[in-house]
């Protein structure tokens, strides 16, 4: 199958017009495994409490685990926290290139306590 689109809730206390990208990495048993591809870079709605489409086309190569990353050009954008408690997310604080995504994960600083709200839209 082929995502096409991905979805991230966004918080209104971000700045209008800084530039988001998603990308979606394989699961390596239970860690973030090989990147597989990466949204194109959109200006994010931040200002509102709302969802923040980007467009895409990753080849998602069979059904299984995957992981979704939002990565910014700056720390200005604020991706909603929705929910408190597991699963935790991971995050790389900066050592994960907005402009060249790596190949491979960078390695986490810590696993912070909340919920993020990314989804990929996937065709078949």
């Amino acid at each position: 199958g082929t995502v096409t689109s991905m979805f991230i809730r966004t918080h209104a206390d971000g700045t209008p017009g800084d530039n988001l990208k998603c990308a979606i990495h394989a699961d390596a048993s239970g860690t973030i495994g090989t990147l597989l591809g990466v949204t194109s870079a959109s200006a994010t709605n931040n200002g509102n409490d709302e969802w923040f489409q980007v467009a895409c086309s990753i080849t998602i190569p069979a059904p299984g685990d995957y992981w979704l990353v939002a990565v910014a050009n700056n720390f200005n954008p604020k991706v909603a926290k929705e929910a408190a408690g597991p699963p935790q997310m991971i995050m790389a604080n900066g050592t994960y290139s907005y402009a060249s995504p790596p190949s491979s994960w960078p390695g986490t600083d810590a696993t912070y306590d909340g919920q993020l709200s990314i989804y990929a839209v996937l065709e078949y």
